[in-house]
């Protein structure tokens, strides 16, 4: 396959390596920053990034007054996510029950990648194992109940975050050098979306 731009034929290739986890010091910005995450509201001692502080027993809590929560994070390379885990909280309270892990390349399309399972032990360590090949920007829980001993509560708990996945960086190629039995000349790392 070629892709032909201004009369030039380019080759590309895909380059997939183990990806590194980043320790944060600050939520950074979606869409700028190599790796920054988000949320529906947090308290002042559970601000978003403390979920990927790497700090045992730091999370982010969220301070929203219905359902859902949401807390996202964003890598400027696509990732494909094979493990996740995550900590709940050192109480029953805040514990999410329910709802789902999604990915995404546009914000506005999400897929379901994993379903949250019902789970309010105390400090437990909850873990999603991810079969799906695509690679994503975007991820984000999709909160839908969370464990409240009051009914009016609504604030959701997600700790210490340990993600395995791989990224995949596009870059042009030197035919000469060209591996046509392992390299997508076509498609970025992103699926059906065409190298320009």
């Amino acid at each position: 396959m070629k892709i032909v731009k201004n009369e030039k034929i380019k080759y590309f290739k895909n380059l997939i390596s183990d990806w590194t986890q980043p320790v944060l010091s600050s939520n950074g910005e979606v869409g700028i920053s190599d790796f920054a995450v988000w949320a529906t509201g947090a308290r002042s001692a559970g601000p978003a990034y403390r979920a990927f502080d790497n700090v045992s027993g730091h999370a982010w809590v969220s301070n929203v007054t219905s359902k859902p929560c949401v807390y996202g994070f964003y890598s400027k390379t696509p990732l494909n996510i094979s493990k996740l885990t995550w900590q709940n909280n050192n109480g029953r309270n805040y514990n999410i029950t329910g709802g789902t892990f999604q990915g995404s390349n546009d914000y506005a399309n999400w897929t379901d990648l994993a379903t949250i399972d019902y789970n309010t032990t105390p400090s437990a360590i909850r873990t999603f194992n991810i079969s799906s090949t695509e690679y994503y920007k975007y991820f984000r829980f999709y909160i839908t109940s969370s464990y409240n001993s009051s009914e009016t509560g609504n604030e959701c708990y997600i700790g210490y975050i340990q993600i395995t996945a791989t990224q995949c960086v596009t870059v042009e190629s030197n035919p000469q050098q060209f591996d046509f039995t392992n390299t997508i000349m076509t498609y970025n790392c992103i699926k059906n979306k065409v190298l320009k």
